[in-house]
């Protein structure tokens, strides 16, 4: 095609075939849109070919959707649980036993701490018979206006 002649006339010769694809397409919607339940099914319609559709057995001049894999697949099934591990029941119990030893330590640690205050009021109490005041006399929480004066501990000292 090196020759302008015949580029020309290939270019005229395209140019007719598609102004008469064009006459052809025009021609074809017009007789489309005279007739406008034949228009209508037809937009409705799916375009026949596609991977996920297939035209059915009946010749109604309509097609109908039919998929291979309408569904997604199932989830498989998780495995029932495994002997090999703690079951919910030896748990509790083994959560129940844990909780039982950490409140008897709580309670050793709270008698304990018991024992030592009772043991400090008895010191209290020694104390203030040593000083001349009844221990009964003392009680926690009573207004004692009365100040009780204790003997100084103090070295003296020696000021050159």
């Amino acid at each position: 095609m090196d020759d302008p002649i015949e580029r020309a006339a290939r270019i005229l010769e395209l140019q007719e075939q598609a102004e008469a694809g064009r006459q052809r397409i025009a021609e074809r919607q017009a007789a489309r849109e005279a007739d406008i339940f034949a228009f209508d099914d037809l937009v409705r319609s799916e375009p026949v070919g596609t991977p996920l559709m297939q035209k059915s057995d009946r010749d109604a001049g309509l097609i109908y959707k039919e998929r291979d894999d309408a569904l997604a697949p199932a989830p498989e099934a998780e495995p029932p649980p495994s002997d090999d591990g703690p079951t919910l029941g030896e748990a509790v119990v083994k959560l129940a036993g844990a909780t039982d030893r950490r409140f008897e330590r709580l309670e050793r640690k709270l008698a304990e701490v018991q024992g030592e205050n009772r043991e400090l009021k008895g010191m209290l109490g020694a104390a203030l018979v040593m000083l001349g005041q009844s221990a009964k006399g003392y009680s926690h929480g009573t207004n004692n206006s009365e100040v009780i004066d204790l003997p100084s501990l103090r070295k003296p000292r020696d000021v050159a």
